[in-house]
């Protein structure tokens, strides 16, 4: 392990983050809903990025430091490390200094879960040497594409001082929802629920506000009949729908939010003779929100208008986080 060669002062990952502006979160399902372990679902939702140093000098291999953040999409970090190495055996210097810094974006590739776009600037001097200068500076680009689990080694120094080497051990991982629920400040959710028929403008069926915390899941039902036409023997019937909301949020990473949002319930035409249709809901989506931005969630269900008295309803939820 490290040996005195990691200054104490180092910038952690997670504080650097810098959210870059995102569009307004949107996400379709069908009746049946659709899978969270699909991997054809759009990866919205955050990613952790683990970025561990390693440093081969003259007191050998050593894992020097770890940082950690949870990525969303465009959003970027910095890790910033002083470093000193020792040089190993034949080198003309004994120890050098160096600057490392490294700039890491996640991209917006949804064909893996970590597209990554790295800036790698190394700044060294020999100790007891006149202080280099960014001219001085070591630079170099690079991209990656990791899946969930994956691993990459990604090589960022060699001394031509003490003949030393920096690499950067680089994990994609799943980000872990927080830890210990109720810890962090209350945050509160807007959600408009509409409803559509046909060529019908669409309806306002329900608006509520959520209040909740990090951790915690929190919801909202809505249950209507709504009368339908008469069967063609004249019998009365009515459809029934429920539709329970539950909004999650997860991770609070760069002024951004991941937030889970399920919707269950059902649609079904009741008469007199029973039930002649159940079209069962179960839709879950990942969204992506800044305070005061909106994401939208479409249901749309499909029936059969001989048997059931209707040909489709579009449902059409929209939340809104103030946190």
């Amino acid at each position: 392990m490290h040996r005195g060669l990691l200054s104490r002062r180092l910038q952690s990952l997670a504080a650097a983050l810098l959210a870059a502006a995102a569009p307004l979160a949107t996400a379709s399902g069908s009746a049946e809903g659709s899978d969270p372990q699909d991997p054809s679902r759009p990866k919205s939702g955050a990613v952790r990025v683990i970025i561990e140093t390693i440093v081969v000098d003259g007191l050998g291999t050593n894992s020097v430091a770890r940082d950690e953040a949870d990525l969303f999409r465009g959003q970027s970090g910095v890790v910033s490390k002083s470093l000193t190495l020792k040089g190993r055996a034949g080198s003309a210097f004994r120890q050098e200094q160096v600057e490392l810094n490294t700039r890491l974006a996640r991209g917006d590739d949804d064909r893996t879960s970590c597209p990554l776009m790295l800036a790698i600037v190394a700044t060294s001097a020999p100790v007891g040497a006149p202080a280099a200068t960014p001219a001085d500076a070591e630079r170099k680009a690079l991209s990656l594409a990791l899946d969930a689990g994956e691993t990459e080694m990604t090589p960022a120094y060699v001394s031509p001082w003490t003949g030393a080497r920096i690499t950067l051990r680089i994990t994609c991982g799943e980000a872990q929802p927080a830890d210990v629920p109720g810890t962090w400040s209350s945050m509160a959710f807007d959600i408009a629920l509409e409803r559509a028929e046909d060529d019908a403008p669409p309806q306002l069926l329900r608006s509520d506000r959520l209040s909740t915390t990090l951790g915690r899941e929190v919801g909202s039902l809505f249950s209507s009949n709504r009368p339908l036409p008469d069967t063609a023997e004249g019998e009365r019937r009515y459809r029934s729908e429920r539709l329970d909301v539950q909004v999650s949020p997860s991770i609070l990473s760069g002024g951004r939010l991941q937030v889970e949002v399920r919707v269950r319930g059902e649609v079904a035409t009741i008469a007199a003779s029973g039930t002649h249709g159940r079209h069962p809901i179960d839709v879950q989506e990942t969204l992506v929100l800044a305070s005061g931005e909106s994401g939208d969630i479409e249901v749309i269900v499909a029936a059969s208008p001989e048997e059931d008295g209707w040909s489709s309803v579009r449902y059409l939820l929209r939340v809104t986080g103030r946190f």
